[in-house]
């Protein structure tokens, strides 16, 4: 819920209509998104954090779109889609025939958790931020071009089948979540690690919920050190 004012700030300069499928928050996110007339909310149980059902959903639920949109986007709450002019970027898209964007990853990260100022988008508060090489290529793609996305689980790759045409513009991904104040950071990965179904354990999928607090305290710090001023980057544009 704490990230969820920052999302929309985003979603309002791009998005038409948003699909949120919940499971299971009990944290008010819900009833916070229904005042949204442009935002669907759906919900779907697990036994736990079920990285194979959330595989299966990004690489099917999109399909719906066919005919009905000419890109979609396919993330988690917490991974904004952001560029200096991203209507433009969409129709050059689509006027060259891609179909399907690698996106630029940056983990933004603070000392503390930022105070959301409406109309006031994050990294205009919250500057700093890590580049992730490795990031989720293929998150936004054209749906009517595309045939399977086949994205593994976390989504960190993905095996297109159709008509594939990357497109390598300066379009970002924002994660928004988890590096927004040690003491959030702690919290998330706590709760993050208490939620993983048997399942996810049993295939040893997001293992890093599991690291010990000192290693994930060393490792923030490391990563706020070694941080970018985001602002800094698009400004080169």
């Amino acid at each position: 819920m704490a990230v969820l004012p920052f999302v929309i700030e985003y979603w309002k300069k791009f998005v038409t209509h948003a699909w949120v499928y919940d499971n299971g928050s009990d944290d008010g996110s819900v009833e916070y998104l229904k005042q949204f007339d442009w935002i669907t909310v759906d919900s779907f149980a697990t036994d736990g954090m079920n990285d194979t059902v959330h595989m299966n959903m990004k690489n099917n639920v999109w399909k719906a779109s066919r005919g009905r949109a000419d890109y979609v986007y396919v993330c988690d709450m917490d991974e904004m889609l952001y560029a200096k002019d991203i209507d433009h970027q969409l129709k050059y898209m689509k006027d060259n025939g891609y179909t399907m964007a690698r996106l630029k990853w940056y983990d933004f990260i603070s000392e503390s958790m930022p105070v959301y100022e409406e109309g006031k988008l994050l990294h205009e508060t919250c500057k700093r931020a890590i580049y992730n090489v490795q990031g989720k290529p293929g998150m936004l793609f054209d749906p009517n071009k595309i045939e399977e996305t086949n994205f593994a689980p976390g989504s960190h790759s993905c095996v297109p089948v159709g008509d594939v045409k990357w497109y390598d513009g300066d379009i970002y991904v924002l994660h928004l979540n988890h590096h927004l104040g040690l003491e959030h950071y702690l919290a998330r990965y706590k709760a993050m690690n208490a939620r993983q179904s048997e399942e996810n354990k049993r295939r040893h999928f997001s293992i890093h919920y599991k690291f010990p607090e000192e290693k994930l305290v060393s490792d923030y710090r490391a990563d706020l050190a070694r941080s970018v001023d985001f602002n800094a980057v698009v400004s080169k544009l």
